[in-house]
């Protein structure tokens, strides 16, 4: 119990530590790509996932088979959670944009981060998911759906013509214990990439 409340608040800090950063972001230099923009956006955020699977005293293991392609891809979890999601925007060497939860776009300074990073409401419905999807992609960011969010990926991928990486986490479950208070618990967590794929011929591609 005591690490999730020193998750609280490493995360209330980091918020309020990063308010001048935030309104700096505002202002990105347009001569650079949108990828590129999303770089400098993703810096402290990717730092903050790490620093907060770092609290619960876990390490994670990256195991990728081949490498992942150039340019913007789908990444597609069976059933992402949010402690995934925090192991995945620490740990993948891209950028991805994401779905988060309508309530956390509730909270001051945290709606305006996932506003910056590119995050996707998720009570949109799947029509108007699939379009802000298609437009992140096409700027050139990629993207991280859950097979539980009923959306056709491969059709998706053959669309936009982007190749579909999976990606899976094993080892959360050990670190989160109990129901309304969180038990966060060390362990040994594992993030594994597998090789991309065009959905067309189903080749892997390196």
């Amino acid at each position: 119990m005591f690490r999730y409340y020193f998750l609280v608040i490493y995360t209330v800090y980091m918020l309020l530590k990063h308010i001048k950063l935030l309104y700096e972001l505002q202002t990105l230099d347009p001569r650079l790509s949108y990828a590129k923009q999303m770089e400098a956006v993703y810096d402290k955020p990717k730092s903050f996932m790490r620093g907060c699977i770092g609290l619960t005293g876990s390490t994670v293991s990256i195991h990728q088979f081949g490498k992942t392609p150039k340019g913007p891809v789908l990444y597609v979890h069976p059933k992402l959670k949010l402690a995934d999601l925090a192991v995945l925007l620490g740990h993948l060497d891209k950028t991805p944009s994401f779905f988060a939860e309508p309530r956390a776009f509730r909270y001051p300074l945290v709606h305006q981060w996932l506003n910056k990073m590119g995050a996707i409401k998720k009570n949109g419905g799947e029509h108007t998911a699939v379009e802000q999807i298609e437009e992140i992609v096409r700027k050139g960011q990629s993207f991280i759906l859950s097979e539980a969010d009923g959306i056709d990926y491969e059709s998706l991928s053959s669309r936009l013509g982007v190749p579909i990486v999976p990606i899976e986490t094993s080892g959360i479950e050990d670190m989160q214990k109990g129901s309304f208070f969180k038990r966060l618990k060390p362990a040994d967590l594992d993030l594994t990439i597998h090789r991309a794929y065009l959905p067309e011929n189903k080749r892997l591609r390196a």
